[in-house]
């Protein structure tokens, strides 16, 4: 839930006349006197010492305050929010019960009760207080919905909240917050395509809603419609040049076309509207490694780690760029630095691995594939290629050994029977490996490119290709 404004985010001006005020009640405390003083003057006293983060000061006033106006609310307020604020919560608990006491319809009590209990995590009462709140406000309460709708993802209600958020929106259509709280909340309840009609009929009474293009970009992206995501975001872009998540995002969605010039253009772009970040160095780094650029790669993979020098994709990227120009020794390094930040990462492992075997060091190579697997054992991109290692290394029985470890399960990944294929083919087990060829047509004609793709010539065998005739047909 939002916590709402601080007490350093009043947005109250100081009256232009507190100068004597403040005078005097200073020379008060100076001379341990006791000067009377109005609840409004007060209220401007304490939010002074507030507004620059005097605590000391401010408690004091409101110390003395409560001495001469024992029942003002306003000052009752500001020492429960310095309470909850220092993290007082059950201190702050007890104030604004009893301000609900002398004012049970006072709204920023309940809602700053909300937030307490939101900061406790009993999230049923912080709904409670919420709708409470929200029955009570003669205000627009749009940003009351927010709040509670920030509770329901608390509790990962997120159908809940999805309703919440779009009466808030029916309230204020501009209100930012809930359209991009919306959009997560359709994605996390997986409405992606619920998302899409949603916010593509916001937009038809909203057409220059730039989050609303956004956020539909978004989920055009989720859905795979990677040339509709883009059409989303240049909408969005137009309305709001400066929006630099958009040009993210649309870079993101290129990516996906495998358009690497046009993406590596639009995370440039981004540079223009906010400080440049080593992630988006990274993404850049990728698509010139994509391109078979490595210099460029390296370049930008550098400027990465001279940002954070924490982020371990940055050295990854390093590892491979380096290794893509033949200097296998120095992608080690790389990698093994990463590693050294991160070594729960089944991928830098496996990245490791493939350098360790162009390095010509199998055992090390295998050692790396294997700490991989372990950690990720369903990868079947890293199973393939530890199989395909142990081919090159140690020949075809051991290949078909290594895969069949991974099919003996209830488990029977179609990648991984088209690769077997190939090695019943390789050691020599043409029968069995045209058995074996079947089951895998049964359960996925289109993948048997890929076993043409690894092992070519077996396009060229008649009885395989009458076989995939005959399930073709």
């Amino acid at each position: 839930m939002d916590e709402g404004k601080g007490y350093n985010d009043r947005g109250n001006e100081e009256p232009e006349d507190l100068g004597p005020h403040l005078n005097r009640f200073e020379e008060m405390i100076k001379n341990n006197a006791n000067y009377f003083f109005d609840v409004d003057v007060f209220e401007a006293l304490i939010d002074h010492y507030l507004d620059r983060n005097d605590i000391k000061s401010a408690l004091k006033g409101i110390s003395i305050a409560i001495s001469q106006h024992p029942d003002a609310v306003p000052i009752l307020l500001r020492k429960a929010e310095i309470h909850a604020s220092s993290g007082k919560l059950n201190k702050a608990l007890e104030i604004l019960n009893r301000i609900e006491h002398l004012e049970p319809s006072n709204v920023d009590t309940i809602v700053m009760k909300a937030s307490i209990f939101s900061q406790l995590r009993n999230h049923d009462e912080a709904i409670r207080h919420l709708k409470h709140a929200i029955r009570l406000s003669e205000e627009e309460t749009d940003d009351l919905y927010v709040d509670l709708a920030f509770e329901y993802e608390s509790q990962k209600k997120y159908d809940k909240a999805i309703e919440t958020l779009q009466s808030a929106l029916r309230i204020n259509p501009e209100n930012e917050a809930a359209l991009f709280e919306l959009s997560f909340c359709y994605d996390m309840a997986g409405r992606t395509e619920d998302s899409v009609v949603f916010f593509n009929n916001f937009i038809d009474e909203y057409p220059y809603s730039f989050s609303a293009w956004y956020n539909l970009g978004n989920g055009y992206l989720r859905k795979g419609l990677f040339e509709k995501a883009i059409q989303a975001y240049d909408f969005c872009i137009t309305i709001n040049e400066h929006f630099s998540s958009a040009y993210f995002n649309k870079a993101n969605a290129y990516v996906q076309l495998e358009m690497y010039h046009e993406a590596i253009n639009c995370y440039a772009e981004t540079f223009i509207y906010e400080d440049p970040a080593a992630i988006t160095y990274c993404y850049i780094g990728e698509c010139f490694e994509k391109l078979e650029m490595p210099e460029e790669a390296y370049e930008n993979f550098l400027k990465a780690t001279e940002i954070d020098e924490e982020l371990t994709e940055g050295w990854v990227g390093l590892g491979i760029a380096v290794s893509m120009q033949g200097n296998h020794a120095k992608a080690e390094a790389f990698l093994r630095k990463a590693i050294a930040m991160d070594d729960k990462n089944p991928d830098f492992w496996y990245i490791l691995g493939e350098i360790l075997d162009k390095k010509k060091e199998p055992s090390k190579a295998e050692e790396a594939y294997r700490t991989a697997l372990a950690m990720d054992p369903d990868n079947q991109e890293i199973i393939l290629d530890l199989s395909h290692f142990l081919l090159e290394q140690r020949g075809p029985e051991h290949a078909l050994a290594e895969i069949d470890l991974y099919l003996s399960g209830e488990k029977q990944p179609v990648d991984l029977l088209y690769r077997r294929v190939a090695y019943l083919e390789l050691c020599g087990k043409h029968n069995e490996a045209l058995l074996q060829l079947g089951d895998a047509l049964f359960i996925d004609f289109e993948a048997h490119k890929k076993l043409f793709e690894y092992l070519p010539e077996l396009s060229q065998q008649n009885d395989i290709s009458q076989l995939i005739e005959h399930y073709r047909s």
